[in-house]
């Protein structure tokens, strides 16, 4: 038995998992019945059920918010307030063929830039927070 440890260096906006995330009333089934109907006229069954769904401009498959990688971890003892970053910049623990990365290219120039867009992105959004953005370590291990 063995443990996998994986450390992050991120320079970008932590937000509450919640804040990427909304209920929407969704079809319990297929059919094709008005939106204000409740339930079923010949089954009975409940036409509509309220779901929790990934938010427009969040793709939680592939880990990206309008475009900006999200990097989940958890806070918290029992693991319950579940925070996530949105990173402008970030490590990873492994390259593209799988060899762990010890060096980040840095490039305070490329920062500067890419920033405006950046906060603006998520000033749209309501999720550009001054008091979480920043230089964040995260570690994630894997048992």
């Amino acid at each position: 038995m063995g443990a996998d440890l994986y450390g992050f260096a991120i320079i970008g906006v932590r937000v509450n998992r919640n804040d990427l995330f909304e209920r929407r009333t969704v079809k319990a089934f297929e059919h094709n019945h008005p939106s204000d109907w409740k339930v079923c006229p010949t089954t009975g069954r409940q036409l509509w059920v309220s779901e929790e769904v990934p938010r427009d401009g969040y793709v939680e498959g592939n880990g990206s918010f309008q475009g900006y990688e999200v990097i989940s971890g958890d806070y918290g003892n029992d693991g319950t307030h579940r925070a996530y970053f949105i990173s402008l910049v970030s490590t990873k623990p492994t390259d593209a063929e799988g060899t762990p990365t010890t060096h980040m290219p840095f490039d305070p120039t490329g920062l500067a830039q890419a920033m405006p867009a950046f906060k603006e992105t998520l000033q749209r959004y309501g999720l550009w927070r001054p008091e979480t953005f920043g230089l964040w370590s995260l570690l994630h291990v894997s048992c």
